[in-house]
């Protein structure tokens, strides 16, 4: 076999290989260093896929293995991170901050989901685990860059804030919520126009409000795949 039907997988693997490190550094109380594992984590994540469509790689195997690193990357790690925000917080009950280890489990439901759901090639059902993961790394990142007493990093470890957002973005990643694939199948301006609008703006954002953009990006994401939605719909 060609070593470029290789390359994708050897990709994927790197993203496994980095959302190790997240959890690592994560236990060794480096959550900044964490959160930009994941970051470096999702990066490859595109990488991936885009070598495989250019390299025409695609394979059953390249499909399940980008799950399981996915689940480790943007599951797994992210509810470490979650987990020791929790313990950085002013607990009520000591056992709130298990409640973090439901975000991998909702994400592998999401993935194993998503392998079998054909339709899920134009647009996803439901959020998807590296959008979580992505928003779950920029939290340590934020309080990092905030002074400790400003409002968001009071609030990004506040014990009801983190269990009301496991809670939520774990029934999002498994919701039926109609969401744009940001898998660009062409440079078609035609049939990608949102998708460069919301790369472009997030892009944006990045430049305004360096890491602070994230949740932002993610909530312009929810709203562009509300218009996309009606467009398509109406």
């Amino acid at each position: 076999m060609s070593i470029k039907k290789h390359v994708p997988n050897l990709i994927t693997l790197a993203n496994l290989v980095l959302g190790c490190l997240s959890i690592v550094f994560a236990f060794s109380g480096r959550l900044f260093d964490a959160g930009v594992m994941i970051l470096f984590a999702a990066f490859a994540d595109f990488l991936d896929g885009s070598a495989a469509r250019v390299l025409r790689a695609q394979s059953p195997i390249g499909k399940q293995l980008d799950s399981l690193a996915d689940v480790i990357s943007f599951g797994l790690a992210p509810a470490v991170i979650i987990f020791h925000l929790f313990e950085a917080a002013n607990l009520q009950w000591d056992w709130l901050k298990y409640a973090s280890l439901i975000i991998p489990v909702f994400s592998a439901l999401r993935l194993a989901r998503f392998n079998i759901d054909s339709e899920q090639s134009e647009f996803f059902r439901g959020l998807p685990v590296p959008a979580n993961g992505i928003l779950v790394a920029s939290f340590p990142m934020i309080i990092h860059l905030e002074p400790s007493s400003s409002w968001i990093t009071n609030l990004l470890i506040d014990q009801w804030f983190l269990l009301a957002y496991t809670i939520v973005f774990s029934l999002l990643l498994v919701s039926r919520i109609p969401l744009i694939s940001l898998k660009f199948a062409n440079s078609s301006w035609k049939e990608n126009q949102l998708r460069f609008i919301l790369v472009g703006c997030a892009i944006l954002l990045m430049a305004l409000f360096y890491i602070k953009a994230i949740p932002l990006i993610i909530l312009l994401y929810f709203m562009v795949s509300g218009v996309d939605y009606l467009m398509q719909k109406y």
